[in-house]
C-alpha cells in the first residue's frame, strides 16, 4: 500500500508525533509513506529512514486576497505534481484544509483522501474559510474524529463513512513508576500551553481557595506560551508566588508527572487533551473540567478521575481538599486511572488507525 499523509509541519507537536509514528507504524509493515508538509520538513521526532518527507515549503503569511489565492494555487500545483509522481493508494490529511487540497490536487490520479479532526471544531472552526473546509468534508473518502462530540459538528455525509479515535499514548512510559503512597501529598501539577483558554485563572483561583482553608499546597504548572506574562501576574496578584510555580516546558514530561499526586486541566474546551491522557497513565488523580471535548470520555467521574463544571474554582478546591483528608480516595482514582495504559497504547490506537485507512482502501 502507497500511503501519503498531508499535514503542516512534522517539527513537534500532538498532531505532529502522531503523523510520525503512523508513518513508522506503516513503514514496519512493508508499506510505502511519504509525509508532505507544507513548511521546511525538518522532523521533531524520530522517523523511519525508509519515510520519505517532501516539503512544498507554502507557508507564509497572506496579507491580502490577491496573496491567498495565489498560496493556495501553489500549493495545490506542488500537491498535483506530488500526487501524480507519488500515485499514492490513500492520503491521509490530519486537518480539513489539507484533505480539501488534496482532493481537489488529486482529481482524476488519487480519488481516496480521508480528513481528519484534532480541535474542538464548535471552538476552532468558527471562520468562513474553515465552515467551507468542513461543509466540502462530505466529499472526502473517509474522516478521522478523536470524540464523538467533533463528529456531530460535521455533515451526515462524512459522519456515516467516519471513525472515531482516540489520542494515544505515542510515547513509552519509560520514567519509573512512583507508588500514590509516595508521592508528596500537597503537591500537585498541570501541563499544557499557556493560553487563555486551558483557564489557569480559575486553576490559580482553585489553589488560593486550598490555601485559605489551610492547606500549603504547591501547584506546578508545565508549559510555555504567550499568556505566561499574565499568568505571573495573576499569581503576584493573589500573593501566590510561593504555591504556585511555572515550570516551563520539559523534553520529557513522564517523570515530572510520577511526582505528583494530583493534576488539574481547567480548560473552557479541548480537542483530545493529551495532557489528562499522560497524568492519567502516570498515576495522577485527576481533576478536570467536563468541558467540550475528551475529558468525559476519559474520565468516568468519581471512578478513575474527578470531572468537575467549567469555570468552577470552588469544585476543584472542594475535589483537592477532600483526597488531601482522605488518601484512599486519591489511591483508587490513581489505581483505576493507570488502565488507560491498555485501552490507549500505541499498539491499540495505530492498529485502529491502520485497520481504517486499509479498510477505506478496499473500499469496505
Amino acid at each position: 500500500m502507497r500511503v501519503m499523509i498531508s499535514y503542516g509541519s512534522v517539527s513537534n507537536g500532538g498532531a505532529e508525533k502522531v503523523i510520525v509514528c503512523l508513518a513508522n507504524y506503516f513503514a514496519e509493515k512493508g508499506d510505502e509513506v511519504s509525509i508532505v508538509v507544507a513548511d521546511d520538513g525538518k522532523c521533531g521526532y524520530i522517523l523511519d529512514n525508509r519515510v520519505k518527507v517532501i516539503s512544498h515549503n507554502t507557508m507564509g503569511i497572506s496579507n491580502n486576497a490577491f496573496d491567498v489565492f495565489r498560496r493556495e494555487l501553489t500549493t495545490i500545483t506542488k500537491m498535483r505534481k506530488t500526487i501524480s509522481r507519488i500515485n499514492p493508494d490513500i492520503i491521509l490529511c490530519m486537518d480539513p484544509r489539507y484533505a480539501f487540497e488534496a482532493k481537489l490536487a488529486g482529481k482524476g490520479i488519487c480519488s481516496k483522501v480521508i480528513g481528519s479532526e484534532r480541535s474542538n471544531p464548535y471552538a476552532e472552526r468558527t471562520g468562513k474559510k474553515d465552515r467551507l473546509f468542513v461543509s466540502l468534508s462530505g466529499y472526502l473518502n473517509g474522516f478521522i474524529f478523536q470524540t464523538n462530540g467533533a463528529k456531530s459538528y460535521y455533515p451526515g455525509r462524512i459522519q456515516k463513512r467516519s471513525t472515531v479515535i482516540s489520542n494515544g499514548l505515542f510515547e513509552d512510559i519509560n520514567a519509573k513508576f512512583i507508588p500514590f503512597d509516595k508521592r508528596a501529598q500537597f503537591e500537585i501539577c498541570a501541563t499544557g500551553r499557556l493560553a487563555p483558554v486551558k483557564r489557569y485563572d480559575v486553576m490559580i483561583n482553585a489553589i488560593k481557595l486550598v490555601k485559605e482553608q489551610g492547606y500549603d499546597v504547591r501547584l506546578h504548572i508545565y508549559g510555555e506560551g504567550d499568556y505566561r506574562q499574565e499568568i505571573e501576574r495573576i499569581i503576584t496578584e493573589n500573593k501566590l508566588n510561593e504555591n504556585i510555580i511555572l515550570e516551563g516546558r520539559r523534553k520529557q514530561i513522564y517523570p515530572e508527572l510520577m511526582k505528583y499526586r494530583y493534576f488539574l486541566l481547567t480548560s473552557d474546551n479541548e480537542g483530545m487533551p493529551n495532557g489528562l491522557i499522560d497524568a492519567m497513565a502516570c498515576g495522577c488523580a485527576c481533576i478536570s473540567t467536563d468541558c467540550d471535548f475528551g475529558p468525559s470520555e476519559l474520565i468516568n467521574n468519581g471512578v478513575n478521575g474527578f470531572l468537575v463544571s467549567v469555570n468552577n474554582p470552588e469544585e476543584i478546591s472542594n475535589c483537592i481538599i477532600m483526597m488531601i483528608n482522605d488518601n484512599t480516595i486519591g489511591y483508587e482514582l490513581s489505581r483505576n486511572a493507570i488502565t488507560i495504559r491498555e485501552t490507549l497504547s500505541k499498539e491499540n490506537i495505530l492498529g485502529k488507525y491502520y485497520q481504517y485507512i486499509e479498510e477505506t482502501v478496499n473500499g469496505i
